[in-house]
């Protein structure tokens, strides 16, 4: 995962499948990124070179959203596959944040 910080954005890129097996590490790194960056105004996760998404990885988007949330910062999801984006929106994730297709 890549932190790249622009103005009082923070886009974290995940670059491998948001899966159980990764999960620790991504959400030890995703932590640690948040924690250190102190106040910003929206925390956006791109997507863009993830293949793959299961319910872990569901309620790992979920959990930075609600980081995201408790600072008063906003949160968004950029630069999905059309197959994850189409489930995202059938779990009504678009309700509690923004998502965008590559």
């Amino acid at each position: 995962m890549e932190k790249i910080v622009e103005g009082r954005t923070i886009s974290l890129k995940v670059n491998e499948d948001v899966v159980a097996t990764n999960l620790y590490n991504l959400v030890e790194t995703a932590k640690a990124y948040v924690e250190s960056s102190g106040e910003f105004e929206q925390l956006v996760l791109d997507m863009s070179n993830v293949g793959f998404v299961d319910s872990k990885g569901i309620t790992f988007v979920v959990g930075l959203y609600k980081m995201a949330n408790a600072r008063g910062s906003k949160f968004k999801v950029v630069k999905l596959r059309p197959e994850i984006h189409e489930l995202f929106t059938l779990l009504n994730l678009n309700q509690l944040f923004s998502i965008e297709k590559v």
